[in-house]
């Protein structure tokens, strides 16, 4: 039992241990919370949960809350235990409500009555009526339970109907919290669908049977199915199958039939068996699924249009998890000779393709031993149940991320929430980022909302709105207020940049392990007067220390593009600060797509000089390597190292090009001033790159995150501009089909590795998918 005021701290204690992880929060009545944490041990995952209530309900009615449940709770060894008043009466109340009395709850019952005496008695009157109470008080007492048992109907209703009549509103507080509960358990399920799919003899059954009994613990219940939920199928359907292709594909038309059959059972099935088995906490597993048949139509015996089975793949339920195991067709033909070689290598083609087209679809080494194929698999099951519960906690908990980002405040800032203190606007975004405006200075909060430069229309479109909102003075009537301790900063930043009166505005970085804030500063007319990176922990003094060290190497230069000077550099209050100056007067955007300024910046870095290495013995690929310890998650450790396995060896020996890299040359980086390119936020400048590692960091970052182009259509954005920023290539014992193939995989695996997005579960997805060398829409797979 937990005080209402202190289950956020409770839950905030779980959320934020070291040693496990919080994976699923089942709320079984509206003020109950069973946590579940998970962790490793021997290898395997195990679970620990934690059951919360800040009150007593049941059957209609709330019976006790937290505060009667608390009162004169007593230590016993290291736990707090309830006062015997309260200790009798929860049980009554619970066991007449069960309709049940064990033979141990009878006798610690009657225990407490000989204890309690007098208070007993009043307790049974007060519960149940007096008429009742002291016929009760006296069973009880004198251990005739078989009496109690015999009147349990009658002393249920007697119970209630003494609460309805002490508490007439009673009811409406249990069913109105209880209804947004259903309500939330409906819409937001606590169970996981997962879909197994691979050639026969890939280790699928094995795989689900070792998911099956490692994960209940996370889960009310587990359920199993094979290929479709089975609505309209007959018994006995659905055996194994040990002649796949033996028989002919149906006729055309009663192939096409056979989809519609398909759709039927699929959406039915979704709705009447697997919805609920979600909803009720159920670990759902399926043994193959339609988008099987794309991959093998002969097993299915389907000889209709390919395209049609591909169109209604959108109008089938889609799970929360693909795993695709992932087998070399010898091994394959090893295990099972059903079907001959040239069609397995076939299928694990179609396969891989299929993990590169499905959204939430892990490609697993099915080669590797049973336990840690399902290691694996298990992992990547707890950390997307673990994010699944960060995106839904506002549900339960509304004023955890607040209070979150105020504890991150006072880290990185130094900054404590304090009434009085410098008010800021809040401007949260849905992918976690936010922002702080100055409340009291309209023209500086404008200006502050430069920190945000959104890339796609929707989202322009809303900073325009925002924008407008500011200086109408309307939007810091719709913002909320936040209130900070930040006049010691303002302070130290006074006096470095010589002035009084500043006015602050924050971005508060992209959540992920090098989050951190970087500070507009502006005079109170809107005036910016610089900007600081602030590195508050070990791996954002990295970052801020780099940036500095390079923006200062090279003020030196003679550049063809203008970057920030840095107006200090050192310690603060245990952090490492960098205070850049503002772009010169007149910057403005720079342009959105490939420019000859970004072309004349990147040559420009090459000026500073160009060095010959062997990829392996390159002081880039060292870097990369000795960031692989840095990947937090066995399973996309070992998948970025059998990428750099690969790159290696068909590359390792291969001479490139190496200079001097920003590291994250993007639009949005960089201001176009006077004609001339101005970049900024070098905090993953490289000493050493492969020349053209910026250019394939640009049209990654722009093509694929921003506009959502196919990566095909990126490799060949890529072969257009190489020739404008790698003039010597032909001096390069590798052609350009390799050359781009190497460089768009190093890019990825600086995205990887070098930034750490990898330790992100959504950029994780989409980054193993396109360094993986099975991943069908890259060239390297063809090359390979």
């Amino acid at each position: 039992m937990v005080a209402t005021e202190d289950l956020p701290r409770l839950e905030a204690e779980l959320v934020n241990r070291s040693d496990a992880r919080l994976v699923n929060l089942l709320q079984h009545e509206s003020t109950c919370y069973y946590f579940v944490l998970a962790f490793w041990k021997d290898g395997k995952p195990k679970f620990l949960p934690v059951d919360a209530a800040t009150d007593y309900r049941r059957n209609g009615r709330v019976w006790f809350s937290a505060e009667e449940l608390l009162k004169g709770r007593r230590r016993w060894k290291d736990f707090w235990v309830a006062s015997l008043e309260v200790e009798f009466r929860y049980l009554l109340v619970k066991k007449l409500l069960k309709g049940a009395v064990p033979e141990y709850s009878a006798r610690r019952i009657q225990e407490l009555a000989e204890e309690l005496d007098g208070k007993a008695l009043e307790f049974c009157d007060e519960l149940l009526g007096e008429a009742l109470g002291e016929q009760v008080f006296r069973w009880i007492r004198d251990g005739n339970w078989g009496a109690f048992e015999k009147h349990l109907s009658r002393l249920q209703k007697a119970l209630k109907r003494e609460r309805l009549r002490k508490d007439p509103l009673n009811p409406l507080r249990y069913w109105l919290p209880e209804g947004r509960r259903i309500f939330r358990r409906w819409r937001y399920p606590t169970g996981l669908f997962v879909v197994v799919l691979g050639p026969d003899g890939s280790g699928k059954s094995t795989l689900l049977e070792r998911l099956e009994r490692d994960l209940a613990g996370a889960f009310r219940r587990t359920a199993r199915f094979h290929l479709m939920p089975g609505i309209l199928r007959k018994k006995g359907d659905g055996g194994p199958v040990t002649d796949p292709h033996g028989k002919a594909p149906r006729s055309w038309l009663a192939s096409v039939l056979k989809l519609v059959y398909y759709l039927l059972d699929y959406n039915l099935g979704y709705w009447l068996k697997v919805r609920p088995a979600l909803v009720r906490s159920t670990l759902v597993l399926f043994d193959r699924y339609y988008d099987d048949l794309l991959v093998d139509p002969k097993r299915y015996r389907y000889g209709g249009p390919m395209e049609l089975a591909r169109r209604l793949r959108r109008f089938i339920p889609r799970p929360d998890l693909w795993f695709i195991l992932d087998v070399p067709e010898e091994e394959l033909l090893r295990r099972k000779q059903e079907v001959p070689l040239d069609e397995l290598r076939r299928q694990r083609e179609a396969y891989r393709n299929l993990a590169g087209e499905l959204p939430n679809a892990v490609l697993l080494d099915g080669s590797l031993p049973p336990e840690e194929v399902a290691r694996q698999a298990e992992e990547v099951i707890l950390e997307y149940l673990h994010e699944r519960y960060l995106s839904r906690r506002s549900l339960w908990f509304p004023g955890a991320s607040l209070e979150e980002e105020q504890g991150y405040l006072q880290k990185a800032l130094g900054a404590i929430a304090s009434n009085p203190g410098q008010a800021f606007l809040r401007l949260a975004l849905p992918d976690g980022r936010g922002f702080l405006l100055p409340a009291n200075a309209r023209r500086a909060a404008v200006r502050g909302l430069s920190l945000y430069a959104p890339q796609k229309p929707k989202a322009k479109a809303l900073r325009k709105a925002l924008e407008t909102g500011l200086r109408l003075g309307v939007a810091r009537h719709m913002l909320p207020k936040v209130q900070l301790g930040t006049r010691e900063l303002e302070g130290f930043l006074a006096e470095i940049l010589g002035e009084r009166d500043l006015s602050l505005a924050v971005s508060l970085g992209t959540p992920g392990p090098h989050r951190k804030p970087v500070v507009q500063v502006m005079n109170f007319s809107g005036e910016v007067l610089g900007y600081v990176k602030i590195g508050w922990n070990e791996a954002t003094r990295r970052l801020v220390e780099n940036e500095a060290r390079t923006l200062q190497r090279l003020q030196g230069e003679n550049l063809s593009f203008l970057i920030p000077e840095v107006l200090f550099s050192g310690e603060w209050q245990g952090r490492y600060l960098c205070v850049q100056s503002a772009p010169p007067a007149g910057a403005a955007p720079a342009p959105s797509e490939w420019h000859p300024l970004y072309e004349e910046a990147l040559q420009g870095l090459a000026s500073l000089g160009v060095r010959r290495y062997r990829l392996k013995e390159s002081p880039f690929w060292k870097e990369l390597t000795g960031c692989i310890s840095g990947i937090e998650a066995g399973y996309r450790r070992h998948m970025v190292e059998q990428a750099m396995d690969e790159i290696l060896n068909r590359w390792g020996n291969v001479e490139l090009h190496f200079h001097p890299a920003h590291g994250d040359f993007a639009p949005w980086n960089a201001l176009r001033v006077n004609g001339r390119l101005y970049l900024y936020d070098w905090e993953y400048a490289l000493e050493s790159a492969p020349a053209g590692y910026d250019l394939f960091h640009f049209v990654v970052q722009r093509a694929w995150l921003v506009d959502g182009k196919a990566m095909r259509e990126i490799l060949r954005l890529s072969e257009r501009n190489l020739p404008r920023v790698l003039t010597d290539r032909n001096s390069l014992e590798i052609d350009d089909d390799e050359l781009i193939t190497l460089l768009f995989s190093l890019s990825l695996l600086g995205k990887a590795v070098l930034k750490r997005e990898i330790n992100d579960l959504k950029s994780a997805y989409r980054l193993i998918k396109f360094m993986n060398p099975c991943e069908g829409e890259l060239m390297i797979c063809r090359k390979i």
